[in-house]
């Protein structure tokens, strides 16, 4: 099975039992219990390990966008200026 089609019965199977537990046991403890204390705490730590991904990734391609503008002689600041890494990976 590819990739895209496992994702894909994942999220269908994701959303067909949170509808059937929302219909059949709405209020029921356990739902709370479950949400409260498993869910809300995963959820929490994949978004934290989101943001500690894509923060430094934006970072670095503004940064290295900017060298690059130095390099490429379109900025007061010299390619000289620009550190030996900048210019191996513009090269």
């Amino acid at each position: 099975m590819k990739l895209h089609t496992k994702i894909f019965v994942g999220l269908l199977a994701g959303g067909l039992s949170g509808l059937a537990v929302n219909w059949a046991a709405s209020g029921a403890p356990w739902v709370k219990w479950v949400d409260t204390n498993i869910a809300g705490p995963l959820g929490q730590i994949f978004l934290r390990l989101l943001l500690m991904t894509v923060v430094p990734l934006v970072f670095t391609s503004i940064t290295l966008g900017v060298a690059q503008l130095g390099i490429a002689g379109r900025s007061p600041v010299p390619a000289a200026a620009a550190p030996p890494a900048l210019e191996s990976i513009s090269s």
